[in-house]
């Protein structure tokens, strides 16, 4: 495998892109180049974080979970950052599949929380599935989770090496879509609500925090762009958020403006810090959508990101089917439904 084969002529090879250099520098070493830092930024936007999800998953299979010196994520992309540090993404990929698409956290016809994310934070995270939040903690990586802290509006991060709060609780904060679940979630007596808000893609926070190289991890299109809402859901804003959150409703009806900004930087190489490197993995797959419920829709997208994350990694297609034979076993042994497979 070439990440297990780097040699001299590799490193200073100008074909190998830059980060993935360090990280094949990392993964045979133990360590990175002189002065870099190594971070690693993951895009969620609900149901859609299983195809950067399933991308995690193959640096999963490749050993490359402790690698990164910091983890930068909101919403769906922050817990996919916290199952990944865990080595519990196989696991992830199953509250996908199962529980997020269940009747329990979905139900439209409850519309005062369309979305649950009590049952998913609560229940599965703690009892049913339980994310080792011990292993988070005690990693030498740090997860930064993006939060929007309602007061302001104003991004702020809460670093799981310095926060002593529940982590859990900073998970569903960062996923609290509003509309959809509509509850505030306060942690140390602030009100947060999903990080996506500001910090769609933290990629200039973890450049300010001093990466040198940077991987991000898509959860579509690295040039998918976003449009206003509709007017029923600026409506619904207006009525439901404003009237006690004036600043908060805004900076919710100009997200896609935020979105769009950070999508023009990452892919103009000519704004980038100087010294600085960045490389994308960017399915492109639209056929998973925020909300979507289908199982085997998300399957099929999940195997895809899996399979091309490990061809970026020079992988050959015996290494990449076993290495997806392993992960389909990974996913039976977590699964509580007989028919979630792969």
């Amino acid at each position: 495998m070439w990440l297990d084969e780097l040699t001299s002529e590799d490193q200073a090879c100008g074909e190998i892109p830059p980060v993935l250099r360090e990280i094949a520098l990392r993964k045979k070493n133990g360590q990175g180049s002189p002065n870099s830092r190594l971070g690693l930024v993951i895009e969620g936007g609900g149901i859609r974080g299983s195809v950067s999800g399933g991308s995690l998953v193959a640096l999963s299979a490749l050993g490359l979970n402790h690698v990164f010196d910091a983890i930068y994520g909101s919403s769906a992309g922050a817990v996919n950052g916290a199952v990944f540090l865990a080595d519990q993404a196989a696991m992830g990929l199953t509250i996908y599949m199962e529980d997020l698409v269940s009747r329990r956290c979905v139900n439209p016809m409850r519309f005062w929380r369309i979305i649950d994310l009590d049952f998913i934070f609560d229940d599965v995270f703690r009892s049913i599935k339980p994310l080792d939040t011990n292993a988070i903690r005690q990693s030498d990586t740090n997860l930064h989770i993006g939060l929007t802290n309602v007061a302001g509006p104003t991004a702020e991060f809460l670093e799981t090496g310095t926060f002593s709060g529940d982590i859990l609780t900073a998970l569903k904060a960062t996923s609290a879509l509003p509309l959809l679940y509509s509850k505030l979630v306060t942690i140390e007596g602030k009100e947060y609500v999903d990080g996506c808000i500001l910090s769609p893609l933290p990629i200039r926070r973890a450049f300010e925090d001093g990466c040198t190289h940077l991987l991000v991890v898509m959860a579509g299109s690295r040039y998918r762009r976003k449009t206003p809402d509709s007017p029923v859901a600026r409506m619904l804003t207006r009525l439901s958020i404003a009237p006690r959150h004036p600043g908060y409703a805004r900076a919710f009806m100009d997200r896609w403006r935020v979105h769009n900004e950070v999508i023009d930087f990452m892919n103009d190489p000519s704004r980038l810090p100087p010294g600085t490197e960045l490389h994308v993995l960017a399915p492109e797959i639209d056929t998973v959508q925020r909300a979507t419920t289908d199982a085997e829709v998300i399957r099929s997208a999940v195997e895809r990101s899996f399979r091309e994350a490990l061809v970026t990694f020079k992988c050959s297609p015996a290494e990449i089917d076993a290495m997806y034979d392993d992960m389909k076993e990974s996913v039976r042994e977590h699964a509580r439904l007989a028919h979630t497979t792969f």
